[in-house]
C-alpha cells in the first residue's frame, strides 16, 4: 500500500532533511513539540514499512509510506 502526500512550496532545507525523522525542538511556537514525524516513523517501523522524503526548491515535497498489503 502506498501513500503519497504532495506540496509544491519551497522545499526543505538540507539541513533538516538530515534529521527529519528524528525527534527536533520546533519552530512553530510552544504548542508544538517536534515529534509528528519521528512517531510516524517509529509506527510505520513497526508495520515493516518505509517512509520516504523528496524535496526540492523547484517541485516541494512528497512524502511516501510504503506498507505491505497484509500486515
Amino acid at each position: 500500500v502506498s501513500i503519497r502526500v504532495l506540496d509544491n512550496g519551497p522545499g526543505l532545507p538540507e539541513e533538516i532533511t538530515a534529521r527529519l525523522f528524528y525527534p527536533v525542538n520546533s519552530s512553530k511556537g510552544k504548542n508544538h513539540s517536534g515529534l509528528g514525524l519521528s512517531i510516524v516513523k517509529k509506527l510505520v517501523d513497526e508495520m515493516n514499512g518505509y517512509i520516504l522524503c523528496r524535496s526540492n526548491k523547484t517541485s516541494g515535497t512528497e512524502f511516501q509510506i510504503l506498507l505491505p498489503k497484509n500486515h
